[in-house]
C-alpha cells in the first residue's frame, strides 16, 4: 500500500510502501494481470537521476467522487451524504452498472476467495448480469427506491455497525475515516468522533467519506427484467466480486466523460493518468511544485485495455512527463 494522499512521514515519496502498517489492511488493489492499461509500453526510468519521472497519457481530471451509481434516467435521494459532492454516475444499463461496480470482474466459483479466480465478463456478460441481478433483489422490497451498500462499515470505537453489505438505506451511510492509522481503514461513527472526540490509534487526522454503493428507483420494466435473470445467478458470489471492488473506493468521474473506481482519498482536480509500464491506471495528484504525488490505481471503464495507447497513436492524446514526489 503506498503512502497514498495523507503521508506521515515528511519526506517520504508518495511511492515508497508504508511499511509502519502494523496490522493486515482490508484493501484490494487491481489485479494487474487481468488489465492491460498501457498495452505492453515499457517504463523508461533515470535511475541515476535524484527525480523519479514516468511517461504516460492524461485522460483527464477528476470532476467529482460521489457514494452512488445507478441507472440513467434515476434520480437518487439523499445525495448530501455523499459529501463531497450531489452528483452521481449515471450508466446506461444495469449490466452496465454491474461491470463497473465490479471493475469488469467476474468470480467464478462460489468458493475460492483468491482472485486468479476471476475473469474479464466480455465473454460471460449474462452469467454476471444474472449474479448483480440476484444480489440486488435478494431480501429487499423491490417495490420501493433505495440506496443499497456494497460493503461493511462499523464504528472502530463503539462498535456499532453502520452499513451491512446489500442493506437498503435512504442514503448512503457516512463515517469518518482514516487511511493511514495502524488499523489500515480506521471508520468511527459522528457521536464518537464529534461528541466524544475520538480520533485514531495514531492520532492521524480522518476525513468524512460515505459508504459507496448503487441506488435503485423502481419501476415496472426494470423490476421484471431484474427478477428474471436473478433467478439464474448467485447473490453470494457477486457479493464476494464486491468484496474486492468496492472496499475502500470510490466511484469517480472524470472531466472528460471517463467513469469508474479509485481509492477513497482521491479529491477533485486529481489526474486520471495511464503511466507507460502499467497495467492499470492511477490517480496522481498535481503539487504546487510542478510534482505528482502518487494517490493510488484506478479503474476507468473502457479504458482498461489498451485505448489509451490507440488514441495516443491517432493523435487524439498527447505524451506527457510527471516527475513523482
Amino acid at each position: 500500500m503506498s503512502s497514498q494522499t495523507h503521508d506521515p512521514q515528511e519526506g517520504v515519496a508518495a511511492w515508497v510502501p508504508q511499511w509502519d502498517l502494523s496490522n493486515f489492511i482490508d484493501f484490494y488493489p487491481l489485479p494487474t494481470w487481468l488489465y492491460n492499461a498501457s498495452r505492453d509500453l515499457g517504463c523508461e526510468v533515470d535511475v541515476a537521476s535524484t527525480r523519479f519521472v514516468v511517461r504516460g497519457l492524461v485522460l483527464g481530471a477528476v470532476e467529482f467522487t460521489t457514494a452512488v451509481l445507478t441507472k440513467i434516467g434515476m434520480k437518487p435521494q439523499g445525495l448530501g451524504a455523499s459529501t463531497s459532492t450531489e452528483s452521481f454516475i449515471a450508466a446506461d444499463t444495469w449490466q452496465d452498472v454491474a461491470r463497473i461496480a465490479t471493475q469488469d470482474r467476474w468470480r467464478v466459483s462460489n468458493l475460492n476467495e483468491d482472485d486468479k479466480e476471476d475473469i474479464r465478463i466480455s465473454k460471460w456478460t449474462n452469467e454476471h448480469f444474472a449474479d448483480f441481478a440476484a444480489w440486488l433483489v435478494e431480501d429487499k422490497d423491490m417495490t420501493q427506491s433505495f440506496h443499497c451498500t456494497t460493503s461493511i462499515v462499523w464504528c472502530d470505537a463503539c462498535n456499532d455497525d453502520l452499513s451491512s453489505p446489500s442493506t437498503p438505506t435512504a442514503a448512503p451511510v457516512v463515517a469518518y475515516t482514516c487511511g493511514i492509522c495502524d488499523r489500515g481503514d480506521f471508520d468511527v461513527c459522528h457521536e464518537c468522533y464529534v461528541d466524544k472526540g475520538t480520533r485514531c490509534p495514531k492520532a492521524y487526522d480522518c476525513f468524512l467519506r460515505a459508504n459507496i454503493g448503487l441506488w435503485y428507483e423502481h419501476n415496472d420494466e426494470d423490476l421484471r427484467e431484474l427478477r428474471s435473470a436473478a433467478t439464474r445467478g448467485s447473490a453470494d458470489r457477486f457479493y464476494k466480486s464486491l468484496r474486492a471492488t468496492t472496499n475502500c473506493r470510490t466511484w469517480f468521474a472524470s472531466t472528460t466523460g471517463y467513469v469508474g473506481s479509485t481509492s477513497h482519498t482521491t479529491q477533485r482536480g486529481d489526474v486520471v493518468c495511464v503511466l507507460f509500464g502499467a497495467r492499470v491506471p492511477f490517480m496522481l495528484r498535481p503539487e504546487p511544485d510542478s510534482r505528482y504525488r502518487l494517490i493510488g490505481d484506478c479503474y476507468v471503464d473502457g479504458m482498461m485495455d489498451g485505448k489509451a495507447v490507440d488514441m495516443w497513436e491517432a493523435g487524439e492524446l498527447k505524451l506527457e512527463e510527471f516527475t513523482l514526489c
